[in-house]
């Protein structure tokens, strides 16, 4: 059992989870707030805590979103589409697929369950890793899970194309009442061990002929290589988001209590014997006692006026724009302008860089989920994807007109017009019999001129 395979989960783990975990946590709304002084959290720190505007997981559902598999093809379609039902394939490619956009890598595990029967189960970015065979990049040479179990020890396996291997640290990775694990003293051959203490043996064969994960990268640098976050150029413009949410809120909880000043203030004055200097006393403003600034001149009290909100407002439309334009999808589709919602040809013209990017991530991944099903014992199995951009119901039923007019068989047109193939049968059978009817009609006529067709009334 090469113990130097876990050495580099291990060394991949510490390098990438921070990442991933910053992604997820912009997703969720666990925002970092950098511009944020000590001072500042501890004054507003509710604000701080509660307060947000989370821009990140509208921008990575709007791409997601649209990755559906409508159908799969090939000669193990049919047995594809009662896999997908039967092991709830749908939901972990769905998931995979969120977990690509979201931190730039998302992994399937092709495993036996507890029927003894290959399924598939989903895993974080920060849960899996691997690497390639050296002289083809489109293999796996080793896939590797890594996580703390629930008494505190780090565990690893590696998966290789005719086995798995099972290991266990010698000591724990996260110690009792710790916050999170430590894997930096699990970077040597002698912190770890092989692991059965399930009962389960420690090296598990199996019969797959290639190394059973699927990594589902976004936008990869290199062929086979890792992915990169959707959410990368969007964390710098969140936190200016959420600055200028928080200047809003700050302003309103300052300015909330009517501020006045003392006009006529006459502060008293003293003399430093050592220079000598005159001293004059501030009439400082004490939060907890009272609201007023003391200036010196005539007249009674003036009450201050709150700073105009309305520059505030506009820079954090400007913000909630730069996010919409950084990642290519419609402002609206952030910020949701009920006057000013496109459709249709204008939507796609908005859209037009998201559905690109969508339609390159379908065609990136397409052989990937045909190996999935291959692993599920499903050969030549590919999924078709949704139209990222399809049409509005007026546009369908404009172009399925056009192209009767030009000659097109109805067969061809009414699944453009989204009917299921049931509907399809029926309406043709239908449509046959109407013209059935008509040319035994004409006929009649033809026979005996008599005969009046249905038309003729």
């Amino acid at each position: 059992m090469p113990v130097s395979d876990v050495l580099s989960a291990v060394k991949d783990h510490i390098e990438r989870a921070p990442g991933y975990d910053l992604y997820r946590d912009y997703e969720h709304g666990d925002h970092k707030y950098p511009y944020a002084s000590d001072a500042y959290k501890k004054k507003f720190g509710w604000i701080v805590r509660q307060a947000r505007l989370n821009a990140c997981y509208t921008v990575r559902s709007n791409f997601t979103d649209l990755v559906q598999i409508q159908a799969w093809s090939g000669a193990g379609a049919e047995k594809a589409d009662e896999v997908s039902q039967a092991l709830d394939v749908d939901q972990v490619v769905d998931l995979a697929v969120n977990e690509a956009w979201r931190c730039g890598d998302g992994y399937i595990l092709v495993w036996p369950g507890e029927d003894g029967k290959p399924r598939p189960w989903y895993h974080r970015a920060d849960q899996a890793g691997f690497l390639l065979e050296p002289a083809d990049p489109s293999r796996m040479r080793v896939a590797w899970k890594i996580w703390v179990d629930t008494d505190g020890y780090g565990r690893v396996n590696t998966y290789y194309p005719d086995r798995a291997e099972r290991w266990v640290t010698v000591a724990k990775v996260r110690p009792e009442g710790a916050d999170g694990a430590s894997w930096e003293n699990a970077q040597n051959a002698e912190a770890w061990a092989p692991y059965a203490g399930d009962g389960e043996p420690e090296v598990q064969p199996h019969q797959f002929g290639r190394v059973p994960w699927v990594h589902i990268p976004f936008d990869a640098e290199t062929q086979g290589g890792h992915g990169r976050s959707i959410l990368r150029d969007v964390i710098a413009p969140q936190d200016g988001l959420n600055h200028t949410v928080h200047a809003i809120l700050s302003n309103t909880e300052w300015y909330g209590k009517v501020v006045a000043g003392l006009l006529n203030h006459q502060p008293d004055t003293t003399i430093n014997p050592q220079t000598g200097k005159v001293n004059e006393s501030r009439l400082d403003l004490d939060e907890t006692r009272n609201s007023i600034f003391g200036f010196k001149g005539a007249g009674p009290l003036v009450q201050l006026n709150p700073p105009n909100s309305q520059n505030l407002i506009a820079v954090k439309r400007d913000w909630h724009t730069d996010i919409a334009n950084t990642v290519g999808i419609p402002v609206s589709d952030v910020v949701p302008d009920l006057g000013n919602i496109p459709s249709g040809a204008a939507l796609r013209v908005l859209a037009s860089r998201r559905t690109a990017t969508v339609r390159s991530f379908n065609r990136a991944v397409r052989g990937r989920l045909s190996t999935l099903m291959e692993l599920l014992g499903v050969p030549d199995a590919w999924p078709e994807f949704m139209d990222p951009a399809p049409q509005d119901d007026t546009e369908r039923l404009t172009n399925a007109q056009a192209r009767l007019d030009m000659g097109y068989p109805l067969a061809e047109v009414l699944p453009d017009l989204g009917e299921t193939p049931d509907d399809i049968v029926r309406i043709l059978e239908a449509v046959s019999a109407e013209q059935a009817a008509s040319v035994a009609a004409f006929r009649a006529r033809q026979e005996d001129p008599g005969v009046m067709g249905s038309g003729d009334a």
